[in-house]
């Protein structure tokens, strides 16, 4: 149960780290450097919160009791 939770975590990080490389890179018009970083590292967080909290509050919860 532990490294399904591992897997899901690991999978949840790459996929917010790509969604907001992907937003910051081509969606967003950001020129300088320094605010690519940081939206990047706001977009990353905010998706990844998100991400997380439905993985865990809606979709694990049918599945406690395996």
């Amino acid at each position: 149960m532990e490294l399904l939770f591992i897997v899901g975590l690991a999978l949840v990080l790459v996929f917010s780290a790509s969604l907001g490389w992907y937003l910051t890179q081509y969606t967003l018009a950001v020129r300088g450097g320094l605010l690519k970083v940081v939206t990047f590292s706001v977009l990353g967080t905010c998706i990844f919160a998100t991400t997380f909290a439905v993985s865990v509050f809606v979709v694990w919860p049918p599945f406690l009791p395996l």
